[in-house]
């Protein structure tokens, strides 16, 4: 027969037996764990305050009771082909099926340097994108990392903008949630970062020189020596080429390269066979 455990008469404290195991609900469903106060589901010796699924690969990074680190612990086989039941957590959006839309993970500080209460301060999400080309029947789904850089901390609706886009078809955009734009005669890009002045930098900590890729302000490509402070190579608006100018003064239509006034040799031909 049924039974019901009616407690609903007054607040009631549940004391276990001091010991991993300590109230185990059919076969490890559910385990308490009341020596080192641990929930385990699946397992019946969570690591973690809670774990879900029982460890079987025994890797000696895996968290243990003598080892233990971080607070929630998933397991599971994460072999299997169909790619929709290959995930040990499932973040799943129960929303309407609006475009832009999907579940996430938020991450935010308890406090700030100043002890006040903390908004979130940054989020992945994985996110549905209407698929145009099936009018809507079906979806595209993309990946933000989303970071807050302005803003009031205490404000909990302050948004958070994406920092970074892994599109549908597997483009990278940085500074822009959809790298797509109009590039080599209209296709996309794999990789696209956006921003007030875009650039990319090569810093080399072996002691070498630091170089930056600079999309600049006044319609120039710039390849800049961060060592020097110098531009060493600069493409034009109009495609003009100029080599060792840093001022670009000496800016005119074609190819410039600047020399100083000691050096031999401005452009020089060889031969590997020289």
């Amino acid at each position: 027969t049924a039974d019901t455990i009616d407690l609903s008469d007054a607040t009631k404290d549940v004391t276990l037996n001091a010991s991993v195991d300590a109230l185990n609900f059919d076969s490890n469903t559910l385990s308490i764990d009341a020596t080192n106060n641990r929930v385990g589901i699946g397992t019946a010796a969570p690591a973690v305050s809670l774990q879900v699924g029982a460890d079987l690969g025994g890797g000696g990074n895996i968290p243990s009771a003598a080892n233990a680190r971080g607070k929630v612990l998933i397991c599971g086989d994460g072999d299997d082909t169909a790619i929709d039941l290959a995930c040990q957590l499932w973040i799943l959006d129960t929303g309407d099926g609006i475009a832009d839309q999907g579940g996430g993970i938020a991450f935010q500080a308890e406090y700030d340097l100043n002890d006040n209460a903390v908004a979130t301060t940054a989020q992945i999400r994985g996110v549905r994108k209407e698929d145009a080309d099936n009018d809507g029947s079906s979806v595209k789904g993309e990946l933000t990392f989303s970071t807050r850089n302005t803003g009031s901390v205490t404000a909990q609706g302050a948004t958070v903008t994406p920092a970074m886009t892994l599109a549908g078809d597997g483009n990278v955009g940085i500074g822009t949630a959809s790298p797509d734009g109009n590039n080599w005669g209209g296709a996309s890009p794999v990789l696209q970062v956006e921003g007030s002045q875009p650039l990319f930098s090569l810093k080399n900590t072996s002691g070498g020189r630091d170089w930056s890729f600079i999309s600049d302000t006044d319609d120039k490509l710039s390849i800049y020596d961060n060592t020097s402070a110098a531009n060493r190579l600069t493409i034009d608006g109009s495609g003009n080429v100029h080599i060792g100018d840093s001022a670009n003064a000496s800016m005119t239509q074609g190819l410039t390269i600047n020399q100083g006034a000691s050096d031999d040799e401005i452009l020089a031909l060889k031969s590997s066979d020289v």
